[in-house]
């Protein structure tokens, strides 16, 4: 009969108590993300050789270095160079990926010539092309490599054009 007495009671105890487990929240749907570029990049200033009249590349990176090679020259003292940066609003916690860019780059044009820029779509060394957002909004920059012809392929002047960057969310 104690056993009986013990079986009842311990139902009726189990049934009456509710238990609440909470695990991680559910993120709102839809994910909702806003890119927008808070600056382009900018290759600064340079020339062509005039002795070898051969194009060459200048790489931005995402920190900002610049390099020069082939049968360019620097040029100092007009525009300063620096990685596109781009601004990022949404859900602190949502996984970004930034997508790789075509490997034939992207035409930059001064009206009548182009020059193309190739993407690095490499973000800073702390993030990769995958991070978490961490803050709301999030900044992150992105470097580049321009490459440029001679002098009759690519005269002097200012390219500027629209460079598209694929944000994936997850």
């Amino acid at each position: 009969m104690k056993n009986w007495l013990l079986i009842v009671f311990c139902v009726l105890v189990f049934n009456t108590c509710s238990f609440v487990l909470k695990g991680q929240e559910k993120p709102p749907k839809p994910i909702t993300l806003e890119l927008s570029s808070a600056s382009g990049i900018d290759f600064g200033a340079f020339a062509i050789n005039p002795v070898y009249n051969s194009g060459g590349t200048v790489q931005v990176s995402w920190g900002g270095m610049r390099t020069v090679s082939g049968g360019l020259i620097e040029i100092h003292q007009f525009n300063p160079h620096h990685p596109a940066t781009f601004k990022i609003i949404g859900n602190v916690g949502t996984a970004i990926t930034i997508a790789d860019a075509p490997s034939g780059g992207y035409p930059l044009s001064n009206g009548t010539q182009s020059i193309y820029v190739k993407f690095n779509f490499q973000t800073d060394a702390q993030f990769g092309k995958t991070f978490v957002l961490t803050q709301d909004p999030f900044f992150f920059n992105v470097g580049g490599t321009l490459y440029v012809g001679n002098d009759s392929a690519n005269p002097p002047g200012n390219y500027s054009g629209l460079i598209p960057i694929t944000v994936v969310q997850q």
